[in-house]
């Protein structure tokens, strides 16, 4: 892999800050914001766009470090190279980044942040989730390699009082609910317990209570109830779904 001699297909923000070239454009823009009535941090925000279109509109780079480390991520790294995934060297005047060469059908997509997005499979599964922070002063990437599948909870009318709010346990395949994972189970309806409520209102009963019992009662609320639920049902379905290699070869969830 080969790419040296290629132009950047992603900009080196800091490195331009720091040319008179790429501190005049940054402040002529920011200027120009000014006069146009938006607000300063507009010439940021619109920096980490256009880092984002640029991560996205190419297929040879991935940043060089993973968030976390650990032997399942060794594990993880070997499955991607079963899968075709080519891992290059950093690259050399910008090592925020590696090379890399995606396996046949896998793509890069923005999410609806602009610092995140994500590298899926043939199959539309999410496979890597990355961060990049394309602003000058900040700028950083890292990645994170994902679970086949994801247990988590919906909030099933957020817009209703505290006391009447309901949740939902919900599993989904190849990527959480805000990635587009597909979901293949939703649990039963989930409120906080009466403790928690009370909890929540009494503050003369809840300064009797020792930090174990609070602790306690913290655990009865809807939203962990219901994700509970999720990681119960995954449990005893997919006992291994929280390795991160685990039950990709399988192409449908069957079960």
């Amino acid at each position: 892999m080969d790419e040296k001699n290629k132009p950047s297909p992603i900009t080196n923000t800091t490195a331009k800050s720091q040319t008179l070239e790429g501190a005049a454009g940054f402040l002529l823009e920011a200027l120009t914001n000014q006069a146009a009535g938006k607000g300063p941090g507009e010439a940021i925000t619109d920096m980490e766009a256009r880092g984002q279109k640029e991560v996205c509109s190419q297929t040879s780079r991935l940043p060089a470090k993973w968030n976390h480390h650990h032997e399942e991520y060794d594990e993880a790294i070997r499955a991607f190279l079963e899968a075709g995934l080519q891992f290059g060297e950093a690259v050399a005047d910008d090592p925020l980044w590696q090379e890399v060469e995606l396996p046949e059908g896998w793509k890069i997509e923005a999410t609806e942040h602009s610092m995140w997005n994500v590298v899926r499979d043939v199959l539309g599964r999410v496979r890597i989730s990355f961060f990049y922070k394309a602003a000058f002063y900040d700028r950083d990437a890292f990645m994170s390699a994902q679970t086949r599948f994801d247990a988590t909870y919906r909030d099933v009318d957020w817009e209703a009082e505290p006391e009447n709010r309901r949740f939902q346990g919900v599993v989904t395949d190849g990527g959480s609910i805000s990635q587009g994972g597909k979901i293949i189970w939703q649990s039963e309806e989930f409120r906080d317990s009466e403790d928690y409520r009370k909890l929540r209102t009494d503050l003369e009963w809840a300064r009797g209570l020792s930090p174990e019992e609070r602790s306690k009662i913290c655990e009865s609320t809807g939203s962990v109830l219901a994700r509970k639920a999720s990681i119960a049902w995954l449990d005893k379905r997919y006992p291994d779904w929280v390795k991160l290699y685990a039950y990709w070869d399988d192409a449908e969830e069957t079960r």
